[in-house]
């Protein structure tokens, strides 16, 4: 990949945004000449990857059963920000007759290295705030989730499963949503950092460049089944995990184009 071309293309990509109209669709133009001269795609400009990566794809084991239903609430919005997709797969679990469902991203490599870390980092933050909700509430007596209020000494075993369970989905839902809202704005705002600057039409088409080649990658997939799913996040137990979601910062994994994509 020459250097110098990608260098003249991000400063034109970035006079494009100049409040001179002429002069920023005069940078556009010789951007996007360049970029066709070259054979440079959008998501180059974006990733700064040096290989050109094919796509993949790498399971991920979410833990415990129950587990899988709110993770992959996260780590769907996830694969969405990172240009990858994302599905269920089966496995055989070894020594015995069952399955297991595990996560799948798809994407290029260094794509999915993030969505793992990302969904690492957002998945270990949730179940650290429910293990402080409970402790605190276990330490006072009772559980105020929004305007309900439970006494510890009535919530039985299957009582503080549900509320735990709640707690996640409510929480993977809150962070999904806000990691959609994130690829929204990217998507009509473009990217301006000190690293990069690209408009919203040039993160758009690294977009669906990337959705080609990820539908070309499944078409040679033969998926078998549609998995249904657990959406109790409106139990007792939901408004905490709701305000849990809305507070985790997505500045640590989810924070920068050159950790690749969120911010």
């Amino acid at each position: 990949m020459n250097q110098e071309v990608m260098t003249k293309i991000r400063k034109l990509l970035a006079l494009s945004n100049s409040p001179n109209e002429h002069e920023a669709a005069l940078a556009a133009s010789k951007a996007s000449d360049l970029m066709i001269a070259h054979g440079i795609q959008a998501s180059q400009l974006i990733d700064e990857v040096e290989v050109d990566e094919e796509v993949g794809e790498e399971k991920v084991d979410p833990g415990k059963n129950m587990d899988l239903y709110w993770k992959a609430k996260i780590a769907s919005a996830v694969a969405e920000l990172n240009m990858c997709d994302f599905w269920y797969h089966k496995l055989a679990v070894p020594g015995r007759k069952n399955y297991k469902n595990h996560i799948v991203f798809a994407g290029k490599p260094s794509k999915i290295e993030v969505c793992k870390e990302t969904l690492i980092y957002l998945s270990a933050a949730v179940e650290r705030m429910l293990e402080e909700k409970v402790e605190e509430s276990k330490e006072q007596g009772f559980v105020e989730d929004g305007d309900e209020i439970e006494f510890c000494s009535e919530m039985n075993g299957p009582a503080w499963l549900r509320f735990r369970n709640a707690f996640k989905m409510a929480a993977g839902k809150a962070l999904a949503k806000r990691i959609r809202e994130l690829l929204i704005e990217k998507k009509t705002k473009g990217i301006q950092t000190e690293e990069v600057n690209c408009t919203a039409l040039v993160v758009q088409d690294a977009f669906k460049a990337a959705r080609k080649e990820l539908e070309v990658y499944k078409s040679n997939i033969r998926f078998g089944y549609k998995m249904g799913g657990y959406s109790g996040s409106r139990g007792f137990g939901g408004a905490s995990g709701r305000a849990a979601g809305n507070s985790i910062s997505l500045n640590k994994q989810v924070g920068s184009v050159s950790r690749k994509q969120l911010n």
